[in-house]
């Protein structure tokens, strides 16, 4: 009994010594960040944050924060790109 309490301890102390568990936090935050970038459409994902006066001579270049934010918040409001369509054809 003494023996698997000693190698559950050594394998806590383990995991300790090698930041299992920050990675885990780490992994996860990475993971969430990479979906989420991947889900948002190209024009925002390839857009550079500029001042109102470059926004307006390089609209397709570049938009400001506040257009940023709210082409996001747009995006995500009107269901995030996902178009769900249960009609079935020919049946009225």
């Amino acid at each position: 009994r003494n023996r698997d309490n000693d190698i559950v301890n050594n394998q806590a102390k383990v995991d300790e010594a090698l930041g299992i568990e920050r990675g885990l936090v780490l992994l996860a935050i990475a993971l969430l960040i990479n979906i989420w970038f991947f889900t948002i459409p190209t024009e925002f994902r390839r857009t550079r944050i500029c001042n109102e006066f470059d926004s307006a001579a390089y609209p397709e270049l570049c938009m400001t924060a506040e257009q940023f934010k709210t082409g996001i918040s747009d995006y995500y409001k009107n269901g995030g790109g996902i178009k769900f369509d249960f009609s079935i054809q020919g049946r009225e």
